[in-house]
């Protein structure tokens, strides 16, 4: 079983909740598979993700894993994105959810491929993963 986040929500397997509450950016967390996520985008990519698993198209995948950006010895921060993905060939991919991109978030992001520039890094339009 794929490891989540450590935020569950309430027992109900499966259902795709909103919660109601909003992020400073109009999110509504949702919860899906006991899981809470930061929007209805997130939690309906994990869905997706777990069809693809279903239909045996990625290995596994995990939610929230953290990434520490160190530079010569010194940690400058933390970067979460939403998903890493394992896939079958033994590849991974990070991907993010985003519907709006904020100044801190496109810095970490720079630095983050400036760090990994092997690593797949993958942005998925916050429409796109509702559309899914």
């Amino acid at each position: 079983m794929p490891r989540r986040s450590r935020r569950t929500a309430s027992p109900r397997s499966g259902a795709r909740k909103s919660l109601g509450r909003r992020s400073n950016r109009g999110a509504i967390r949702t919860a899906y598979e006991g899981v809470i996520y930061a929007s209805k985008s997130e939690a309906n990519y994990a869905r997706h993700l777990d069809v693809l698993i279903g239909l045996k198209r990625i290995k596994s995948w995990e939610g929230q894993v953290r990434v520490s950006l160190v530079v010569e010895g010194v940690k400058i921060c933390t970067m979460v994105p939403d998903f890493l993905v394992q896939h079958r060939d033994g590849s991974q991919e990070y991907i993010e959810v985003k519907g709006f991109a904020t100044p801190v978030y496109k810095l970490k992001r720079k630095l983050f491929e400036a760090l990994f520039p092997n690593a797949i890094y993958t942005v998925v339009p916050a429409r796109e993963a509702l559309a899914l």
